[in-house]
């Protein structure tokens, strides 16, 4: 992969998880799709529409990324990317001021629930989903792919809650899209073959590369939004700086 693609965002979402600290996790039924996957995965090529493709064996893989939070989304984006940019430019501030010491405290002002998970998740899922066969033709008509090859799409799902989705009954647990039942039903009646979810849990980053079959049944809690009970963090940000005279 290119470093001209640095500030794009699948590239940096391969480059946070494609690590020796996330942990990976997948099913027998795929284990031989899922070493070849991540055998080549250094040979993804990175692109727009699609996101990327690779090619191994007689194998055209169509990978399309796109990212989703657990908080309120409007036009200008989600909660947690307005309030990053608020403190931002209030860290800019900090980098301003000259021959002083300061220091900033923040709470992000965001809104965690399930719901607002689940709304994200299928409106951005439902938007890339229908764009499926727009890949498979770009792909095609740049020479790129084979349409006598075996084709497979492949999501990758990232999820930029700060923290994580994490929720309590009787303790804290680790959940993900498709412990709810809404966003499975909806990925079960996709077009998509693989998902490759990304998903960060306080310190920790998972990355699950699953089939699109009825075997996520038996993986996933499937219950509705409303009835999984998300911790609503509040992320503290804390920064200063410091002048020391020559």
């Amino acid at each position: 992969m290119e470093k001209k693609h640095k500030n794009n965002e699948f590239y940096e979402c391969i480059y946070r998880y494609f690590n020796q600290e996330t942990c990976i996790k997948t099913i027998d039924s795929i284990r031989d799709f899922a070493n070849d996957f991540f055998k080549y995965f250094n040979q993804i090529i990175i692109r727009d529409n699609p996101d990327g493709y690779l090619n191994f064996g007689d194998k055209d893989i169509i990978i399309e990324h796109f990212e989703y939070d657990a908080t309120k989304n409007n036009k200008k984006g989600s909660e947690t990317r307005i309030e990053e940019s608020r403190i931002n430019r209030k860290f800019d501030e900090l980098n301003d001021l000259t021959h002083e010491t300061k220091m900033i405290h923040e709470q992000l002002c965001v809104t965690h629930s399930t719901e607002y998970l689940r709304d994200n998740f299928i409106k951005a899922f439902k938007e890339h989903n229908s764009k499926i066969s727009q890949y498979e033709k770009e792909l095609i008509n740049d020479g790129i792919i084979s349409d006598t090859n075996e084709i497979k799409i492949v999501f990758c799902c990232e999820d930029k809650t700060t923290f994580g989705c994490l929720g309590f009954d009787k303790g804290m647990y680790a959940f993900n899209v498709i412990d709810i039942k809404e966003c499975l039903d909806m990925i079960l009646e996709s077009n998509v073959d693989y998902l490759l979810l990304c998903n960060p849990y306080q310190n920790d980053k998972c990355m699950y590369l699953l089939p699109v079959t009825k075997e996520l049944l038996q993986l996933s809690k499937y219950k509705n939004a409303c009835d999984i009970k998300m911790i609503d963090f509040k992320p503290q940000v804390i920064g200063a700086k410091i002048f020391i005279p020559n």
